[in-house]
């Protein structure tokens, strides 16, 4: 099984290093892909790091959003209901003010 199925730095874990002496462990052009596979899977672990990181951000924006909204419609549902009580003040103003004239003229009548 050797370097097959395996990470492309196995002959960096298993070479030049001299974690583990086999065939070819400390041959010239280990060291090279080794220094290219650190490289690569460094910046592999980067790419993931910051593509986590980027998902995380995308969650709280996704969530500041969907709060403001909530905010949003709660604030429209407070102007709603002002809208709503004050018409309600308006009517019940106006009928007071029917009710008054209709005692009123009535009282004409009367005289």
């Amino acid at each position: 099984k050797e370097g097959k199925g395996r990470s492309p730095n196995v002959n960096c874990a298993a070479g030049w290093k001299g974690k583990v002496e086999g065939e070819g462990a400390k041959d010239e052009g280990n060291e090279e892909k080794c220094e290219k596979d650190e490289k690569y899977e460094k910046n592999r672990k980067n790419e993931n790091k910051s593509l986590k990181n980027k998902e995380k951000e995308d969650k709280i924006q996704q969530e500041k959003e969907r709060r403001r909204m909530l905010w949003l419609s709660i604030d429209q549902k407070v102007i709603d209901l002002e809208a709503k009580a004050r018409l309600e003040k308006e009517r019940a103003a106006e009928k007071e003010k029917e009710r008054a004239q209709k005692l009123a003229s009535q009282k004409e009548r009367r005289r």
